[in-house]
């Protein structure tokens, strides 16, 4: 059957699982009958690394087309280095009130001179059930403030104060996400927004020397949190009996997701007595309990006191009761034990990993949910029984158990090493360290051929430059790269010499995203002109002129391009300045 001859129904169904903007991008004005299918359908709008086209095309058809405005039930704007100055740009064409069927808003990194804006549009969406605002810092109250509760079900953001807590007493929040609140707010919360079933939250540390601290804890006493059946928990300082008053608070809790730092949580018998008696219904439990080593207790007996600690969570309570197995290591300077699989995306392999663990036999999916690792060279020398099946971001570094300055040089037959613990066929992103440099292009070449997927590079500007005379590398890169960070060293090769500025611009001519140091605005230009594919570029350099949105200005209009950019120091290092372009379509 021809594509155009599929039902409706269909391709209504797929189109749930794709971004508005790529729907219209790919389907509007093919033919009549996709054109009136696209504009009666819900839309998820999702700008959040978006290409500049195709954010432009995409206001421009609903400037022509203003209904398109009350399909849009779900929007993602982000202000993000790679889409800088989105949001302004999106609400000079658009109000947020009149997208009269929006369900769903998420907002990154909303800029202070944005806020009265954003807030004034706020109250307007009556529809609204789910919220984000992540990696705001201004006025992050006020814009929580004008939010439309009746109907809000969902809300991710940074902290709730106690103000606020007040004010959402009488809605009905349900799912609740804090990136970094306070143990004494987060006991708060469960008073005061009595109607949630999750919660996730990252909290700072707690301290019962604190009066307030104290004072939550009498005012929690007749407070339950009835509802709540999934809590995940991130905490570094937190004794046991702190953490069982929270939990007292959860009776019906059947999911519990928690990473910690703390010493005292890390208590088998402890849990299995508190879960007998007080989570009846706890049928999930996920945990990595991580302990840092200092010098003087770093010792065999230690290492024995903490394999007999880590040992009670494999009796029959935790195995056989329950089926919650784990897995354990003690390493350098630092002690883990979780359950299996690892709760976390990110892990750092060492060649000292194996020197103290328990390791279950055949359990190939402990790492399933790994999608970043950290890899030391030199932990390839050794029998890895780890194996990472979905890493899509893999951190070459160069060192050792015994200092950061000892070397292991990695060769291309290391690969086959490499593949022995990761599933190269879902790598997408490849940072290398500058140390390796000896055997550079022949290590990256290895990696090009094995890893189909991988797309985006990291890597010192000091190696930049080997790898222009190996040119199979070269068709590689240019081939497959659409993203490169090039990180420079304080005083060692900081920038591209431009001598070497045209090579560059060749061999990585289809490049899509770029961040780089230069030394010179001349260079700046050329990365402009010659790399006609970039969407964004992040340009670190002291030599901007004070008048930089002037000559950016001047200079986009001669390379008639349409671009979006922001101008940032740093606070403690002015000379340090950085420079976000977003890019779209030249300008005829």
């Amino acid at each position: 059957m021809k594509f155009e001859l599929l039902p409706n129904e269909i391709f209504i169904e797929c189109f749930e699982y794709l971004n508005g903007q790529d729907i219209f991008y790919s389907f509007d004005r093919l033919n009549c009958r996709f054109n009136k299918l696209i504009r009666h359908i819900w839309l998820h709008v999702n700008f959040q690394n978006v290409k500049k086209a195709i954010f432009d095309q995409f206001c421009k058809t609903i400037l022509l087309d203003p209904e398109i405005k009350t399909k849009i039930c779900s929007l993602k704007l982000s202000n993000e280095s790679n889409t800088c100055g989105q949001i302004g740009e999106f609400l000079s064409f658009f109000s947020l009130n009149k997208f009269s069927h929006l369900r769903s808003l998420t907002l990154i990194k909303v800029k202070e001179n944005e806020v009265d804006k954003i807030k004034s549009m706020l109250p307007t969406l009556s529809d609204l059930c789910y919220f984000c605002l992540n990696d705001t810092l201004h006025k992050h109250d006020e814009l929580l403030s004008a939010l439309p509760l009746s109907k809000i079900r969902t809300l991710l953001v940074r902290d709730l104060s106690y103000d606020l807590m007040s004010i959402y007493e009488t809605i009905s929040i349900t799912n609740l996400t804090l990136f970094d609140c306070s143990f004494n707010d987060l006991c708060q919360i469960l008073k005061y927004v009595p109607m949630l079933k999750y919660l996730n939250a990252g909290c700072m540390d707690s301290d019962v020397k604190d009066d307030k601290f104290l004072k939550t804890a009498l005012c929690l006493a007749n407070n339950q949190a009835l509802l709540l059946i999934k809590l995940i928990i991130r905490i570094s300082s937190i004794t046991f009996v702190d953490f069982e008053m929270l939990l007292k608070q959860t009776p019906n809790l059947s999911t519990l997701i928690l990473s910690s730092s703390s010493r005292h949580l890390i208590n088998a018998y402890d849990w299995e007595h508190f879960i007998s008696i007080l989570l009846p219904h706890l049928n999930h439990f996920e945990f990595k309990f991580y302990i840092r080593l200092i010098e003087k207790d770093d010792t065999d007996r230690t290492i024995d006191e903490l394999f007999h600690i880590f040992k009670q969570f494999q009796t029959d309570f935790w195995h056989n009761q329950h089926h919650w197995y784990t897995e354990y290591y003690v390493h350098k300077d630092m002690a883990i034990i979780y359950t299996i699989p690892y709760i976390s995306q990110y892990f750092t392999l060492t060649p000292d990993r194996n020197k103290h663990c328990n390791i279950l036999v055949n359990n190939s999916q402990s790492f399933e949910r790994v999608t970043k690792l950290t890899l030391s060279s030199s932990a390839l020398t050794n029998n890895c029984r780890h194996y990472f099946s979905n890493v899509q971001s893999l951190h070459l570094v160069n060192y050792n158990s015994r200092s950061i300055n000892d070397l292991c040089a990695l060769n291309p037959e290391d690969i086959q090493s490499i593949k022995n613990i990761i599933n190269l066929s879902n790598l997408k992103h490849l940072d290398i360290e500058d140390h390796y440099s000896i055997n550079l292009s022949l290590v990256l070449l290895e990696m090009l051929k094995q890893a189909p997927q991988l797309s985006s590079i990291t890597m010192r500007t000091s190696s930049v430059t080997l790898l222009f005379d190996n040119d199979q590398l070269c068709q590689y890169l240019n081939k497959m790269i659409k993203k490169l960070n090039i990180k420079k060293l304080a005083y060692f090769y900081p920038y591209i010499h431009s001598n070497q500025i045209e090579k560059f611009c060749t061999i990585f001519s289809n490049i899509e995203q770029l961040e780089c140091s230069i030394d010179q605005l001349d260079h700046l230009l050329l990365l402009l002109s010659h790399l006609s594919k970039l969407s964004n570029i992040t340009v670190n350099s002291s030599c901007f002129p004070d008048d930089i949105n002037l000559w950016l200005h001047d200079k986009t209009m001669e390379l008639k391009r349409n671009y979006l950019f922001e101008y940032t120091e740093e606070i403690f290092s002015p000379e340090n300045k950085t420079l976000n372009i977003w890019i779209g379509e030249n300008i005829n």
